[in-house]
């Protein structure tokens, strides 16, 4: 028994062609449900799927969106094999057969997809191979360390085993595209399968999720996908993905919400409930890192990217281990320490910009309750040479204010350097607080960041103990 599903929102001069081109697979009528289901269009959709609607099941709904509407029609396949055809797409002859085939020869396989071709809004061949096109490698088998950098499955060419159609529905909200949902929860209980063949024509008419975007548009597209990426950081499982796919898939996150406009990224990636366990995610990266399990460590990254994507303490981490990754035979070299050293600093050392400290006095105030008198740490707080004079007066009011001048106090200096030896100070530190600098390559700590930068202390700290080199995140 086959499913197929069509989902039609106002594609009135193409759903008739969508139709046909399933009617007329060679598959006995008999073992084959179709179900359209017209979601709300305001075109004549409805006026054109008439003819057809003594052979197919039509189902006239108020608008659902895609994925309500998926929800609902999912519920009513029935068959073993379930597929789909959009409304502005159209089936190869013989794909039904086909498909059924794959997942026949592939008994592990739960989810099987093709090669499309893109045509426009006429039917003229646009490209031969949407997989060419969009420069994707198809892959087969146990795929979830792949789809950590993104989607390989075209939406318009997947077919799945029906009973693992629980798995699939209903959408959850944090999924911005049916396909990807699908390779992914299926890609975790099943082997998937690649066809290598054009069973599908992909229509391109400049208003596909996939293909027509500009690249304000594209940006903004694909920042929808940035919770479903966090929950699949949360999501994967040990051995289900390389160190290299593990890193990867941190870094794609990053690059998707690099690339749109802030106040659209704010809204989907909202602070996470569990931020409270970051230092404790961070010490278990860490000490995977330094216990030279690289997989280990980077599905620990995977954990603390699901809860603070963009914390400093992971950037530098995350860089560290796709330097072992990539080169796993290099040296690791410790910073320049001289200047810092001359400074008479500790073994931890954190940078901060005295004006920044003026603007934020509520950084030496976290600073300080989680680095005191006894901890091997040193603030180093950096003045200007061209406004030395008055901040060298300012600081020390301002730490008197705060109780901070007396035994009990964290180690402070205060200093002022320009050029070359800003530039060695800067390099020779562990950590920057407050804001980044052009000439600070350390990670930077904001005020609510200080218990992640106690963990990267605590993690330089045993590795002086031990006399072992601490990685590169400074």
């Amino acid at each position: 028994m086959v499913s197929v599903l069509s989902l039609v929102y106002n594609q009135e001069a193409f759903v008739a062609e969508a139709v046909e081109s399933v009617l007329a697979q060679e598959w006995p009528a008999e073992r084959l449900q179709y179900v359209v289901i017209n979601d709300g269009s305001t075109d004549g959709t409805a006026r054109a799927l008439d003819p057809y609607r003594d052979r197919v099941t039509v189902i006239d709904q108020e608008n659902q969106g895609m994925l309500g509407a998926l929800s609902t029609v999912m519920e009513l396949m029935t068959g073993d094999v379930i597929l789909g055809c959009s409304g502005d797409d159209v089936a190869k002859p013989r794909r039904v057969a086909r498909m059924v085939r794959a997942l026949q020869e592939n008994p592990d396989a739960g989810l099987v997809y093709s090669d499309l071709e893109v045509i426009d809004r006429d039917g003229n061949l646009l490209e031969p191979s949407f997989l060419d096109a969009q420069g994707i490698v198809p892959v087969s088998g146990r795929i979830r360390g792949r789809l950590l950098h993104g989607n390989v499955m075209p939406g318009a060419s997947l077919a799945l085993r029906g009973c693992l159609k629980p798995l699939v529905v209903p959408f959850p909200e944090h999924v911005a595209w049916e396909d990807y949902w699908i390779a992914w929860v299926l890609g975790g209980a099943a082997d998937v399968a690649y066809v290598p063949e054009v069973l599908m024509r992909y229509r391109s008419h400049g208003q596909n999720l996939t293909l027509g975007h500009n690249g304000r548009r594209q940006a903004l597209t694909a920042a929808k996908e940035l919770p479903f990426r966090r929950f699949m950081l949360s999501d994967v499982a040990a051995g289900e993905a390389t160190a290299a796919e593990l890193l990867g898939g941190i870094r794609a996150l990053w690059a998707i919400a690099g690339a749109a406009p802030a106040h659209a990224v704010r809204p989907l990636l909202p602070p996470s409930p569990d931020e409270a366990r970051v230092p404790a995610l961070l010490a278990e990266a860490y000490a995977q890192a330094d216990g030279g399990d690289l997989d280990g460590a980077a599905l620990a990254c995977c954990r603390v990217a699901a809860v603070w994507p963009f914390g400093p303490a992971l950037r530098g981490l995350v860089e560290e281990l796709t330097a072992a990754v990539e080169r796993p035979a290099a040296a690791v070299r410790a910073p320049d320490r001289s200047l810092v050293d001359e400074l008479g600093a500790r073994r931890f050392v954190t940078f901060v910009d005295a004006s920044a400290l003026e603007s934020w006095p509520q950084l030496l105030s976290a600073y300080a309750e989680r680095f005191d008198a006894d901890a091997d740490a040193t603030l180093v707080i950096h003045a200007h040479p061209d406004d030395a004079a008055r901040l060298s007066a300012s600081i020390p009011r301002l730490i008197a204010e705060r109780g901070l001048d007396g035994d009990g106090a964290p180690d402070m200096v205060l200093a002022s350097e320009a050029g070359e030896r800003l530039r060695s100070l800067a390099v020779g530190v562990d950590a920057a607080l407050g804001r980044s600098t052009p000439f600070t390559p350390a990670a930077t700590y904001g005020a609510q960041e200080i218990d992640a930068l106690r963990v990267l202390a605590e993690r330089v700290w045993k590795a002086e103990r031990e006399g072992a080199p601490v990685g590169t995140t400074r």
